[in-house]
C-alpha cells in the first residue's frame, strides 16, 4: 500500500489578524496562539496532539516568552512542578550527523536557554525539555523516562487554517496522510485539492514527515485492527 502526503494551501499572500481559536490563549504577539493541556501526555504524543491541532510543542525565543509560559503554567498546571516544552537532543542526535545539540521541534532557533545548573545532558544522555513552574528554569527528562506530563502547544494564529484531525500543519502549510495509488494518480489527487505531492528540504522536514506519516499508519492499523 502506498501512502502519499497532500501539501494543501501552500503560501498565503497575506496574513490576518484572527482571534485565538477557542482554548487556546494569545501570546505576547497576536500572530501566535497557545493551547495548554487538561491532560497529561509523554513527549512523543503531546508532540502528535499539538501537530493535530496545526503547531507544535511551544519553543521558547527569549526570557519574555519563557516569563509569559510560567505565568500562564501556574495559573493552568497550579498543582504540577514541570510541564513538557517543544525541546529535544535525541532528534538532533539523529538529525544533524550524531551531533549532540538541542533543537526545537517546530525548527525555531535555540539561541535563548534557560537551564538549570547541572541540567543540559552529557554527552551520553537524552533528554526533553521540561519547564519548572515556579523558577522558570529548565530541566531535562533524562534518557527519556517516558513519564506523562502536561505540556504546552504553539500554534500560528491568522495564517493557514488546517482542519483539525484532518490535516497536519508545517512550516506554514497543511498537509494531508492518505492511501497512495501510482504516482500520476496521486499528483491528480493532490491538485484537485489545491495543492501539490509533498517536498523535503531539510532533515527537519524530512523527520516532521516521517512524524506525521506513522501518526497516520498507526490511526489506520487501530481502524483495520477493530474491523477485524
Amino acid at each position: 500500500m502506498l501512502t502519499y502526503l497532500l501539501l494543501a494551501a501552500i503560501f498565503l499572500l497575506h496574513q490576518e489578524s484572527l482571534a485565538c481559536p477557542e482554548g487556546t490563549i494569545e501570546g505576547l504577539t497576536p500572530d501566535v496562539c497557545y493551547f495548554f493541556s487538561v491532560t497529561k501526555a509523554v513527549w512523543d504524543d503531546a508532540e502528535n496532539e499539538c501537530i493535530s491541532y496545526g503547531g507544535h510543542l511551544a519553543s521558547v525565543g527569549s526570557a519574555f516568552e519563557n516569563n509569559f509560559l510560567q505565568t500562564q503554567a501556574k495559573k493552568a498546571f497550579s498543582n504540577d512542578v514541570t510541564y513538557y516544552l517543544g525541546g529535544s537532543n535525541f532528534y538532533a542526535f539523529e538529525e544533524f550527523n550524531n551531533i549532540y545539540q538541542w533543537i526545537w521541534i517546530d525548527g525555531a532557533s535555540f539561541s535563548y536557554q534557560n537551564f538549570a545548573l547541572g541540567q543540559q545532558p552529557g554527552e551520553y544522555e537524552f533528554g526533553y525539555l521540561m519547564q519548572n513552574i515556579q523558577s522558570g528554569q529548565w530541566y531535562s527528562d533524562f534518557n527519556f523516562t517516558k513519564t506523562p506530563r502536561y505540556y504546552v502547544c504553539r500554534l500560528p494564529n491568522g495564517k493557514v487554517d488546517c482542519d483539525h484531525g484532518v490535516y497536519y500543519y508545517w512550516n506554514n502549510k497543511c498537509y494531508w496522510a492518505a492511501d497512495g495509488q501510482t504516482f500520476s494518480e496521486d499528483t491528480k489527487s493532490c491538485q484537485n485539492n489545491s495543492g501539490n505531492l509533498a517536498s523535503i528540504h531539510s532533515d527537519l522536514d524530512n523527520h516532521l514527515v516521517a512524524r506525521m506519516l506513522f501518526g497516520f499508519c498507526e490511526i489506520l492499523y487501530r481502524t483495520l485492527a477493530s474491523e477485524d
